[in-house]
């Protein structure tokens, strides 16, 4: 997996999803599962209902469940990284690849 890290903003899903075209490989981003897992159809509206806990646990297991698939191209939200237990997957990601 590659996974793209940056700030809210950034052009991560852009410059995703052409590298996954480049690179024949699915791509996923985090702001478009997260909400689902809260069923909520935006981050926003995940976040205005269920607060920033709520929505930093789902991240966190958006994640660890599109980790558990193989050669995607990932853009995490902006705020993932601070996300609880994200920054032990990541970094289990990197020492695997």
């Amino acid at each position: 997996n590659l996974i793209l890290i940056g700030l809210r903003g950034s052009g991560k899903t852009t410059a995703g999803q052409h590298a996954a075209r480049l690179l024949r490989r699915g791509f996923v981003d985090l702001d478009d599962r997260t909400p689902r897992l809260l069923n909520a159809p935006t981050v926003a509206d995940a976040w205005n209902t269920h607060g920033e806990p709520a929505f930093r646990q789902a991240e966190t297991r958006s994640l660890r469940e599109t980790l558990a698939q193989a050669d995607q191209i990932i853009a995490l939200g902006g705020g993932t990284p601070t996300a609880p237990g994200a920054p032990d997957l990541i970094r289990a990601e990197q020492a695997a690849g």
